[in-house]
């Protein structure tokens, strides 16, 4: 991975980023096979930006059927275990987002060729899940307890959790172009989408933009380059920049 690489956006792409732009809700071609439509079901494009990510650089196609959140208690009977996002392929359903993410795995042959592989994706997305259970409370606290030890949490965040996390996720790129060697996976896929939503969000790039430069530059030269290549129509098109996480 070239350290020379820039971290930031270049400024087209934050034109693209930033700019007052319609997120898109589909990709499908007019001649394709109706029953090969992946339909993703979620509130919002962020909700389910790590699935869209597999699905656009596979080449799948999809629509996303956004949900109504006030109306989420009177459909959610429709969606197996009542939660979002899940995802249709020929009236099959899908459900939670890490089998999600290794079913399209299998799926779309980017789950890499050893047990040992699977191992490692599956070992690094409950990793990011954990990270996020440590975040959401402290960026986007809801009960008063939270409120009242926000700035204790985000601090711990910042100065303890975060950069342990970090840490860990670039020494499993030590020496590689990707998590798994030479080649791409979904873990490669999901977490540029994580670190996107995290820590190049225009919201957070100031407080955390640096934590990631410091302790994981080869997992921010990794998220660049994909963000600006096979994941930019996810980044100029479907991430939805006016959402805080």
């Amino acid at each position: 991975m070239e350290k020379s690489q820039k971290s930031e956006l270049s400024k087209t792409d934050e034109k693209n980023f930033i700019g007052d732009r319609k997120v898109k809700e589909t990709r499908v071609s007019k001649d394709i096979d109706k029953s090969k439509i992946v339909k993703v079901y979620t509130f919002e494009s962020n909700s389910a930006g790590g699935i869209l990510c597999v699905l656009i650089y596979a080449k799948a196609q999809f629509v996303i059927k956004k949900l109504d959140v006030e109306d989420w208690d009177l459909k959610k009977q429709k969606f197996d275990y009542e939660a979002l996002p899940i995802i249709k392929i020929n009236k099959v359903q899908y459900t939670h987002e890490i089998p999600i993410i290794l079913y399209l795995g299998r799926k779309y042959n980017l789950l890499g060729d050893k047990n040992e592989d699977v191992y490692l994706i599956t070992n690094l997305l409950y990793s990011i899940f954990d990270l996020k259970e440590k975040i959401l409370p402290a960026f986007l606290p809801e009960s008063k307890e939270e409120y009242e030890n926000q700035q204790i949490n985000i601090d711990k965040l910042l100065y303890e959790e975060i950069p342990t996390f970090l840490k860990r996720f670039e020494a499993q790129l030590e020496g590689k172009d990707y998590f798994l060697g030479n080649k791409i996976s979904v873990i490669d896929l999901y977490m540029s989408f994580f670190i996107l939503l995290i820590f190049k969000h225009p919201l957070r790039i100031n407080l955390l933009g640096e934590i990631l430069i410091k302790n994981a530059p080869n997992l921010d030269n990794l998220t660049n380059s994909l963000l600006q290549n096979e994941l930019k129509e996810y980044f100029t098109s479907y991430f939805e920049v006016n959402s805080p996480l």
